[in-house]
């Protein structure tokens, strides 16, 4: 009979003490450390091994940079890697060399006061370390060039014309000084002092941000064989009065309103900024997301 009760007895204890010390270690967390650490220490180990080659292998990897100063202090040269970036105070002009460009964050000061970038011969790729030069009015693009964030030339609120070598085969400029690559237009700057711009046959696409902040726009006009996305399209054009679209295009429309639809008038896309008062068609029913931030006057 004892047997049998230590057989019974036996197991239920060992669970209970289990139990209690689970309870115990859950409340205190001094012995709870003390008792994962050694089934923790060789994973720790193996991840701090990790972090430790990860480091090494950043470390290895970095550009060299080398900084230069003139008498007052402000930087005037920069080398990173193969880039080199000079700047000229008198002229206010940053020249830009090297094949993959990728400006690093201390250059506050050429953000702040740089009026023309000149991308060398032999630049191949700019990425979008170049947003928010606010005060720069040039930008010149080299026949070499290939590739372009197209979120680059974001926030050059002072822009007023591109300069593209005529031997570039992929971007280009027309007279006012617009950016285009291939069949798309990629930004019209914002300063330009073209009051109307027209989506010629030759266009397909228009990117994001190619008319975000011209301030001198009055009318965009859309041609008949236009059918690449316009949604979002006509954010920040203050002076915007009107967005026409050709009656043969077979995607698009737009109302004596100016504002731009998709065909059946079910979808808008764009409403410019200086109507005071709009009337929503009674076909709308889904609006677009942009639209209200274009309004200045309603």
């Amino acid at each position: 009979m004892k047997r049998k009760f230590i057989y019974i007895f036996v197991p239920i204890l060992s669970i209970a003490v289990v139990v209690m010390f689970a309870v115990f270690l859950k409340h205190n967390n001094y012995l709870r450390g003390i008792f994962w650490a050694k089934f923790t220490t060789t994973n720790h180990e193996s991840t701090v091994r990790e972090e430790v080659s990860e480091t090494t292998t950043k470390e290895e990897i970095s550009l060299p940079i080398n900084e230069k100063l003139d008498e007052d202090g402000l930087l005037t040269e920069l080398t990173v890697g193969d880039s080199r970036f000079v700047y000229d105070i008198e002229s206010k002009t940053l020249t830009v060399s090297g094949k993959t460009i990728d400006l690093p964050v201390r250059t506050d000061y050429w953000k702040r006061n740089a009026e023309k970038i000149v991308f060398c011969e032999g630049v191949k790729e700019i990425d979008e370390s170049f947003l928010n030069y606010s005060k720069v009015k040039i930008v010149e693009l080299p026949s070499t060039l290939e590739a372009i964030n197209h979120s680059l030339f974001y926030e050059m609120s002072g822009l007023e014309k591109y300069i593209v070598s005529p031997q570039n085969k992929k971007f280009y400029t027309d007279e006012s000084g617009n950016l285009y690559e291939t069949n798309q237009l990629l930004k019209i700057p914002p300063m330009s002092e073209q009051e109307e711009y027209i989506v010629s046959d030759k266009i397909k696409e228009i990117s994001y941000n190619a008319f975000y902040g011209c301030v001198n726009l009055k009318k965009i006009i859309i041609g008949e064989n236009f059918e690449g996305d316009l949604d979002g399209r006509f954010r920040r054009c203050p002076a915007l009065e009107a967005i026409e679209v050709s009656e043969r295009n077979s995607k698009y429309c737009s109302d004596s309103q100016g504002a731009v639809y998709n065909r059946f008038m079910t979808e808008i896309y764009g409403i410019p900024s200086q109507i005071e008062e709009f009337i929503f068609p009674a076909s709308l029913f889904n609006d677009s997301y942009h639209v209200g931030e274009e309004l200045s006057g309603i």
